[in-house]
């Protein structure tokens, strides 16, 4: 069954709406000299839409009278109801790049930091009585890169550890962290420090992502110590945490992580004897730069920026 609204599309599916717009600049400036001016266009285009107005409606709509035009009944009452009912959504349609008129903002961000990230975001906009609301997104059902996230508008800003070198972006370093190798206190490696030729015959647990840079770190650490056995994957933090402290399993993670959650889960961090070359990450903050037009979205870049 059609629904009402596809019916009343099809009722006036060739109607060219544009008329309506040559229609009340010629109602609002009672010539069509006037309209045409301000529209940049030649009175003879004019005259041609308000014709089709005429035809449509079957009504003269505006007649001469001292070389001004007057409204006629109908044309009255189509003026209001365009003044009631159209209107508002050319404004919205007009402001809505530059205005506060989008409330909604999705960002992307991996479980690997949200935690650090959402908290202060979310209390800022409650202080601060910020009328827009935040949706945490950290993974969809397809495979998808950074750069897909946001020309395909999965979410309006992505935080990874991905830079992002697209001239559209703007991708700007949120902070910087180090990366360690963590396992429960009972593991035998806790008591280190250890050599670490030893994390070879150790089994691990990985977080689920498509980060290429966190691909290239995971194959930089395998390429100086040979290949890890990953045993389980998770897309969860807490999650890993909780494995880890309840298992033989070692994890790579965030210091920053670690060291917020070490005495929840009662997790150590391995020490090495010898020096062992962990590649530091950077969490960056990517978005489409016509996106900062909007005053909303300009407040949440700049509370991010500052918040961390």
């Amino acid at each position: 069954m059609r629904s009402d609204s596809s019916r009343k599309f099809d009722a006036i599916k060739n109607f060219d709406l544009n008329l309506l717009i040559v229609f009340e600049m010629v109602y609002l400036h009672k010539s069509m000299t006037k309209a045409a001016t301000k529209m940049q266009v030649t009175p003879s285009a004019i005259s041609q839409s308000l014709q089709k107005l005429r035809t449509y409606f079957d009504d003269s709509l505006f007649i001469r009278e001292n070389n001004l035009l007057r409204a006629t009944l109908l044309a009255n009452e189509l003026h209001h109801q365009i003044e009631k009912k159209l209107e508002p959504f050319i404004d919205y349609v007009g402001h809505v790049v530059t205005s506060d008129t989008k409330t909604h903002y999705v960002i992307y961000c991996s479980n690997y930091y949200s935690w650090n990230v959402f908290p202060l975001l979310v209390n800022n906009i409650y202080e601060n009585n910020e009328n827009y609301s935040i949706q945490h997104v950290n993974q969809y059902g397809v495979e998808v890169t950074d750069d897909d996230i946001l020309s395909k508008q999965y979410a309006d800003i992505v935080l990874d550890i991905n830079e992002n070198h697209n001239p559209a972006y703007a991708s700007e370093v949120v902070y910087h962290d180090s990366l360690i190798f963590i396992c429960s206190k009972n593991h035998h490696l806790a008591n280190g420090p250890v050599d670490s030729d030893s994390l070879q015959k150790e089994k691990y647990i990985s977080i689920s992502s498509n980060s290429l840079a966190a691909r290239k770190i995971k194959n930089t650490i395998e390429m100086q110590h040979g290949k890890f056995s990953y045993q389980f994957s998770t897309p969860s933090l807490t999650t890993l945490f909780s494995v880890a402290e309840n298992s033989s399993l070692l994890a790579l993670v965030p210091f920053k992580a670690y060291e917020k959650f070490k005495s929840t889960y009662n997790l150590s961090a391995v020490a090495f004897k010898d020096e062992f070359i962990i590649p530091d990450i950077t969490l960056y903050m990517t978005y489409k730069k016509k996106s900062l037009k909007n005053k909303a979205f300009s407040s949440i870049i700049k509370s991010i920026k500052g918040l961390l």
